[in-house]
């Protein structure tokens, strides 16, 4: 008996002895101590595994915000991880473990892994991520116990635990015959995740491009510094819309990217409010782009979830502008000669349509406003909201691609309104047309001694499609632009239609008026 419990005991040494040396040789060739965030690359002949111990470290350096390196724009290549020869030092955030994880109380566990580069050849494969749900789990892997996998989307992916401390393992894609690196970035912490979570609350709406530049708002406001905006080739991040790192890596260095704010997009202008706006220029031309914001509100960084896809213009006589002092809703690009500045031509633009508002505010000043009544819904103020944007639309001509069927090819010397030509000598260029329902409302918002007339209603003859663009039936933005709405692309216009559902609303609850009065003197 005495010699079964000393060879069980020397047995059970040996195999404490050869776990030790096991768990020892894991930490020192496989596993990297993760105290922040770190950045590295997996190709197919290595993976990469990292140990997370809140009770061993400290996690409270900086908060979220100072972790965040890309709002400083540093797009610099990472060391590279090869299980079979790692680094002894590779940042100030990550290290290798020299003793045993200290066991401490469990704590919920936040973790974040971006993608932020795939190989062209490779990127609809993403790397696999493993977390241990156990801590005697030190290398979690494929088909393993107490492991759970982290399913990336779109390039990101986050995951919460309540454990002492946890190995996370990233291992190339399961797939033959893949090549190239995939850059990562993965972070841990028991204050919140290290990186922007994807949130659908911001909201990127498109004002338009020209053959360098792009304009776009934001769904609110945002003080300056509070957001970040990324601009990145589609093809750089096409499966990684949800990755901040990769709109951070894929954004040129060379690019001038201005924050500003705007009322434009309003629908109702008396209480308009102030939204965010972005302008981004240096970029190529005739080059299809993607586009992001990260904000950090509160030190909680997001990263807008639904990212905005643009094309810059390939032709250069068309130029960006925004914020005129008279025709304050025009953003967007205007065709113009290419040796301009875009302040010249927008004092050019916004001065003719001015002109032509001026000696049409002497016309309406005939007309007895304040005691002649024209219309039971409008008066003299709608009149002049509604030509405002309509001669705005029509004197300032909007570029569009050659190759859609709703331009209107203008060519050289044949613009819309000859003052254009001789002011700013655009050449020939492709014309969006302003909505007709611009004009409509013109004519129900205006007195009819003005006879302010529009093509003819109904059949889309050639007087009206040469001048006006129409928007068709279950019409959606995303599927182009489909003529000038002059306030918003979304809101294409508040003017009610002869035919407008609308009116005969109008109508029929006047004729309930009627009725109502008829009835009630008739029994008295």
């Amino acid at each position: 008996m005495q010699k079964y419990k000393i060879y069980n005991s020397i047995t059970f040494l040996l195999k404490l002895t050869i776990w030790l040396i096991s768990i020892t040789r894991i930490q020192a060739q496989q596993t990297l101590q993760l105290l922040g965030t770190y950045d590295g690359i997996i190709n197919s002949t290595s993976y990469v595994t990292f140990i997370y111990n809140p009770s061993a470290i400290s996690d409270k350096t900086g908060g979220l915000s100072k972790v965040f390196a890309m709002a400083k724009r540093q797009a610099t290549r990472p060391t590279t991880t090869i299980a079979s020869k790692l680094p002894g030092s590779t940042s100030s955030l990550t290290n290798k473990p020299t003793q045993p994880p200290m066991i401490g109380m469990p704590r919920k566990i936040y973790i974040s892994v971006s993608i932020c580069k795939v190989p062209r050849e490779s990127a609809d494969y993403m790397p696999r991520v493993f977390v241990a749900t156990d801590p005697l789990q030190s290398l979690p892997r494929p088909n393993t116990v107490n492991t759970q996998e982290i399913f990336l989307e779109n390039g990101f992916a986050n995951y919460t635990i309540t454990i002492p401390y946890t190995y996370i393992g990233i291992f190339y894609p399961n797939k033959t015959g893949l090549t190239g690196d995939y850059y990562y970035s993965i972070g841990a912490s028991i204050l919140g995740y290290r990186h922007p979570l994807p949130t659908s609350d911001v909201h990127l709406i498109r004002e338009d491009t020209d053959s360098t530049s792009a304009l776009f708002r934001l769904n609110q406001y945002f003080d300056i510094g509070v957001i970040t905006a990324y601009i990145a080739e589609k093809s750089l991040v096409t499966r990684l819309s949800h990755s901040a790192c990769a709109f951070n890596m894929s954004t040129s260095t060379n690019l001038i990217i201005q924050y500003n704010y705007t009322t434009r997009g309003s629908i109702d202008p008396s209480n308009a409010i102030n939204v965010s706006t972005v302008f981004i220029s240096n970029l190529n031309n005739g080059t299809d782009y993607i586009a992001s914001i990260v904000t950090n509100n509160s030190n909680t960084l997001q990263l807008s979830s639904n990212t905005l896809s643009l094309k810059t213009l390939s032709q250069i006589n068309c130029r960006l502008i925004s914020d005129l002092s008279f025709c304050d809703k025009v953003a967007y690009s205007v065709p113009a000669n290419p040796s301009l500045n875009t302040t010249e031509i927008a004092k050019i633009y916004d001065d003719l349509a001015n002109t032509s508002y001026q000696n049409f505010s002497l016309a309406l000043a005939q007309y007895s406003c304040d005691t002649a009544h024209y219309s039971l819904v409008r008066n003299c103020d709608d009149c002049r909201v509604a030509y405002k944007n309509w001669i705005c639309a029509v004197s300032i001509p909007r570029c569009g691609t050659t190759d859609s069927n709703i331009i209107i090819q203008r060519q050289e010397n044949k613009s819309r309104i000859p003052a254009i030509d001789e002011a700013l000598n655009p050449g020939a260029y492709g014309e969006i047309p302003p909505c007709i329902n611009l004009c409509y409302n013109v004519t129900q918002s205006c007195p009819p001694t003005l006879q302010f007339t529009c093509p003819p209603n109904g059949t889309f003859n050639s007087l009206l499609s040469q001048s006006y663009g129409m928007v068709p039936p279950g019409f959606n933005i995303s599927n182009g632009i489909p003529c000038n709405s002059m306030g918003g692309d979304w809101v294409i216009s508040m003017a009610i239609r002869r035919d407008d559902r609308s009116l005969r609303y109008w109508t029929l609850g006047l004729a309930y008026i009627i009725f109502g009065i008829i009835l009630f003197g008739s029994i008295n």
